[in-house]
């Protein structure tokens, strides 16, 4: 327990913050301000939720209700963000076993729909 107040200092001196009001952000360091922090970000505690709820139905959830939690979340939820913490490791680690190559427009737009596969020559097509 000392080590714990050693790190964090008196839990009276703590600034508490409203979780429905600011976004989860990533602990790795790189952020000096006041905030909150979690691995992965909103998008990590998200993923953790989901896996608490799918323990507790005792099954694995379909896209579709997966997206509806998603949009009542983010409807509950009073920040400007929904942000998610990645590297370029986890990032080739996803594309390796889904056997994609992600694009920005892929990421960035969520209408875009398609991901650029990868194929067993050098060139690559695109999927719907």
């Amino acid at each position: 327990m000392e080590m714990v107040k050693d790190m964090i200092g008196l839990p009276n001196a703590l600034i508490m913050a409203d979780a429905t009001k600011m976004f989860f952000r990533c602990m790795d360091g790189r952020n000096q301000e006041i905030g909150l922090f979690t691995p992965g970000g909103d998008f990590g505690e998200f993923l953790l939720g989901l896996h608490v709820y799918e323990g507790i139905l005792g099954r694995k959830m379909e896209q579709d209700m997966v997206s509806k939690i998603l949009e009542a979340y983010l409807g509950w939820m009073g920040q400007q963000r929904f942000y998610m913490c990645t590297d370029d490791e986890a990032i080739q680690h996803i594309e390796k076993e889904l056997g994609f190559t992600m694009t920005m427009e892929s990421l960035s737009n969520p209408n875009y729909g398609t991901f650029t596969q990868k194929s067993s020559g050098s060139s690559s097509s695109s999927c719907s």
